[in-house]
């Protein structure tokens, strides 16, 4: 049967006892049991009712016994129907509201992309587990390039975008230059780059940049060229990935390990980031990789001046209490991009 048709199915005791087992095993990290969950609901029906509906439950992949003996605890499928049916979120307590607005209002930075790392480590910091975040994507333009000498032939290519993140990096010319030509240089490449996205900025750009150099085009074809790499980073978006020595205290060192390193390779993080379109939890096992099986995502996209931007979250153990990370996330996130805006 389908998730939609368990969904269906479930009768209204069924979903209770999925509840009190989920809310129970995140709470004390213990299996429960039938005699214990009759109680809890004051002796209203039978141990062996409940005993019937938890068999009914484990047929459904909702719970599994840890051994033959022990009570019950929730599957990934059951953290799954938990997380999208029953779950009610909590409120966020106005002093976990002020200590959201209070540590992202204390940051420093000198560019978005800087201020969203910094962000990173403050969600890892309040909220005591590894956290990531994804660059703000909104469209920056280049504002301007330049060129700074340290020596009659080397100096430092940067390029600024109108976000206000600054890339750079060491060019050599091929000769010493003057600086009529850096001046010459500099009004073509700025008159040809500035207020245009990087994506749309191609070879044509550069060629048209070197003929109105004239003859000093040769020399400045090494700082034209860190330029073009520069222009090409900034147009891709950032992954941010801090506090993982929480990760080792919530799930082992070796399980951690292996999160760490899957989520460290290519564009995994990245791809988990940018599918975060609404505040939601991402059980590990649905990514597809064995060695995130042990942990789950909690993410919430952030908007800028009205546009989705990027995405942050924590990456902790799969029993969690996420009626409370879920708004507290989406919360900092909302707050993450009111900041930035």
């Amino acid at each position: 049967m389908s998730k939609s048709g368990f969904r269906e199915s479930m009768s209204e005791r069924q979903r209770l006892l999925l509840s009190l087992v989920v809310e129970n095993y995140i709470a004390s990290a213990e299996a429960i049991g039938s005699r214990t969950l009759t109680e809890i609901l004051h002796n209203a029906v039978s141990s062996a009712t409940v005993r019937n509906e938890l068999s009914e439950l484990d047929r459904m992949g909702f719970l599994e016994q840890p051994h033959t003996s022990a009570g019950r605890i929730p599957t990934v499928n059951g953290y799954r129907f938990y997380i999208d049916n029953l779950m009610h979120s909590r409120a966020l307590t106005p002093a976990e509201r002020s200590l959201a607005n209070e540590r992202l209002s204390s940051i420093k930075a000198g560019s978005m992309e800087e201020y969203v790392s910094k962000a990173c480590g403050a969600l890892a910091s309040v909220t005591g587990s590894a956290a990531v975040a994804l660059s703000p994507d909104i469209g920056a333009t280049i504002r301007r390039v330049e060129y700074f000498p340290m020596s009659p032939s080397s100096g430092v290519a940067a390029v600024l975008t109108s976000s206000g993140l600054i890339k750079s990096r060491i060019a050599a010319t091929e000769e010493p230059v003057s600086t009529a030509m850096l001046y010459r240089f500099l009004q073509a490449a700025n008159g040809q780059l500035t207020n245009k996205l990087p994506a749309h900025i191609s070879h044509w750009d550069y060629s048209i940049i070197a003929q109105a150099t004239g003859g000093y085009a040769r020399l400045f074809t090494p700082v034209l060229e860190a330029m073009a790499e520069l222009i090409g980073e900034v147009s891709v978006q950032e992954t941010y990935f801090t506090g993982q020595n929480h990760l080792i205290s919530a799930v082992g060192a070796e399980k951690a390990t292996a999160a760490i390193r899957a989520l460290s390779e290519g564009d995994q993080l990245k791809t988990l980031l940018a599918a975060a379109e609404n505040p939601r939890v991402i059980m590990g096992t649905e990514t597809g990789r064995n060695e995130l099986a042990c942990v789950s995502f909690v993410l919430a996209p952030y908007e800028c001046r009205g546009m989705r931007a990027g995405a942050v979250g924590i990456v902790t153990a799969r029993r969690t209490d996420y009626s409370k990370l879920l708004p507290f996330t989406d919360y900092f996130a909302r707050r993450l991009g009111s900041m930035l805006a």
